[in-house]
């Protein structure tokens, strides 16, 4: 498995992606579209029925299944390039602190996320929605500690907390050139085994494409 980053879990733990949304997990009917192996690791990572959690805990978890697979992991190793036959790939060209290392497979998955195996093997890509290529919004997540949760959440909730969060957002907005779409407050969370420190989901910001 090549991971580029330092850890297993991509923007869940990498990003600070905490709780996992159950709009993902879940369909509109309320019918639960993943499970398996989430299940599995969630179940060990908490006691709750949601999807909350500690990233750093997942990390661990994560490395200790993957482990148990015996399957060889390669941190913050990228596909530098890749090479084909016939239009098949052969082989996959990696670049780490070890320098520079080619993988022969029978067959690659492209987990990325920005499709950099299929792209450079010229697979066709679609970037960004189809009425004018924008892509998701772009998030800043946060953690912030030594807070007392309750209150804090109780405040950044209410209708007072928000119209002041509101205020911070459209100065902000007068004074750049990006736009915020989230100017009601903040969304925010707590963490699973962390009862002084709260997550945070905010704000919305457009026009940037991640890629």
């Amino acid at each position: 498995l090549i991971e580029q980053k330092s850890c297993l879990g991509g923007s869940a733990t990498g990003g600070l992606v905490t709780p996992l949304m159950l709009y993902g997990i879940y369909a509109r009917d309320g019918t639960k579209v993943i499970s398996g192996n989430l299940d599995r690791i969630f179940k060990n990572i908490n006691n709750h029925s949601d999807y909350s959690f500690n990233p750093e805990v997942l990390k661990y978890n994560l490395d200790k299944l993957l482990l148990a697979q015996n399957v060889d992991l390669l941190f913050n190793t990228f596909i530098y390039d890749i090479e084909q036959q016939d239009g098949r790939i052969q082989n996959i060209i990696a670049v780490n602190k070890s320098g520079i290392t080619k993988f022969n497979a029978k067959v690659f998955i492209d987990a990325t996320g920005d499709a950099a195996i299929a792209y450079k093997a010229n697979v066709p890509c679609e970037l960004g929605r189809k009425s004018d290529g924008m892509t998701q919004a772009t998030t800043l997540r946060f953690n912030l500690g030594n807070v007392d949760v309750t209150k804090a959440r109780n405040y950044m909730n209410s209708e007072a907390g928000s119209k002041d969060f509101k205020k911070i957002i459209e100065n902000y907005n007068k004074n750049t050139d990006l736009e915020i779409l989230d100017t009601d407050g903040f969304q925010n969370f707590i963490i699973d085994g962390r009862d002084n420190e709260s997550a945070f989901n905010c704000p919305r910001i457009i026009g940037i494409n991640a890629t």
